[in-house]
């Protein structure tokens, strides 16, 4: 799992489970670990991942392909939904 998170496709099973609208794109994160880069950058259990880096993570391909290009020792600026609310992550590896 990249930065200590899992995510899943924002299906509407998943949506309704995190109370999410289905009609945006993106992965949600459902979990992370306790230590790990990502909850030190802010990530929490239902926030959805909609960018990495500037590109659009519409799925859980576009998830794994945006993470995948990353180097261990890169940083990553992350596009979050919560809330209602966009918001701006770096997690830093």
């Amino acid at each position: 799992a990249w930065a200590g998170l899992e995510v899943r496709e924002l299906t509407t099973d998943v949506a309704r489970r995190f109370n999410l609208p289905r009609n945006k794109g993106g992965v949600v994160v459902v979990r992370v670990a306790d230590g790990s880069p990502a909850e030190e950058a802010g990530l929490q259990v239902g926030d959805v991942i909609v960018e990495i880096n500037r590109q659009p993570v519409a799925s859980l391909r576009d998830f794994t392909k945006a993470t995948g290009d990353l180097s261990p020792k890169d940083s990553a600026l992350v596009l979050v939904l919560r809330n209602g609310r966009s918001t701006y992550l770096t997690v830093k590896p």
